[in-house]
């Protein structure tokens, strides 16, 4: 089944006066209607039964559907003296089904973790795990023993036994579906990150022995041009010291 604005058909027929004065007439069907309503708060965009969470709000990513579907009632043909005389099946409008105003209100709860995958501020990642509980799993399977889930399976009959197998199916593919998001979360998103941080890791040594070969290389010079200058004092004080006694000695050849 399709619902919503979007399917269409159309038909035709060789007879005149079917659908037009010629035959070969083409008869376009009218349009559905698409689900409208808010998700938390957010005006969301309907397609048919599902509401789609609005591109750039919080609510992008949520998909409700609503699986009500027009049906029949019973109304009760009454005589003059309003006595019950029989009753009729008339078809349901869209207006009974969903109401004038609000049909309901879905109540969303995230439950993801949150990783810090960083070392700066929101930089975090999240994932959600499915409910993997017998209860939840094997959901929506068609049978016709009626089982709503994995938890409902009875293997006592014929019916239930097949019904079960298509169950147990079903709940092997939901799992293998977990397990494909768990290892894509691993590797693109936890293993990708890691390498990123490995890399920053590496860079940020690299930098770090390229800053101390630096400082070590000017305390080295600073440590030769010290030792110069020292010796080089110490020449000119010997020096200095040399002029006393070089005068003197002129001194006394000069008497003699």
């Amino acid at each position: 089944k399709h619902y919503g604005s979007r399917p269409n058909f159309a038909v035709s027929t060789n007879l005149s006066g079917l659908f037009g004065e010629k035959p070969g007439t083409i008869k376009l069907s009218s349009g559905g209607q698409d689900v409208s309503g808010y998700i938390q708060g957010d005006l969301a965009i309907g397609e048919g039964q599902f509401l789609h969470g609005t591109q750039g709000s919080p609510t992008e990513g949520i998909i409700v559907q609503y699986d009500k579907e027009l049906g029949n009632r019973v109304v009760y043909i009454k005589d003059e003296q309003g006595r019950v005389i029989g009753q009729k099946l008339v078809r349901e409008t869209n207006e009974e089904l969903v109401g004038k105003d609000v049909e309901g209100y879905v109540h969303i709860t995230q439950r993801s973790v949150v990783y810090q995958v960083g070392a700066n501020r929101n930089q975090t990642i999240s994932f959600s795990l499915d409910n993997l509980r017998t209860r939840q799993i094997a959901r929506g399977v068609e049978n016709k023993s009626e089982f709503n889930s994995l938890a409902d399976l009875d293997l006592t009959s014929s019916t239930g036994a097949q019904d079960s197998i298509k169950l147990i199916d079903k709940a092997i593919q939901d799992i293998g579906v977990l397990r494909g998001n768990l290892g894509s979360f691993q590797r693109n998103s936890l293993e990708s990150n890691l390498r990123n941080l490995r890399i920053s890791s590496e860079n940020l040594t690299n930098a770090e022995s390229i800053i101390r070969d630096s400082d070590m290389a000017a305390e080295m010079s600073d440590f030769t041009k010290n030792q110069i200058l020292i010796a080089s004092g110490t020449a000119m004080a010997a020096q200095a010291n040399q002029i006393p006694k070089s005068v003197l000695q002129l001194i006394g050849s000069v008497t003699q």
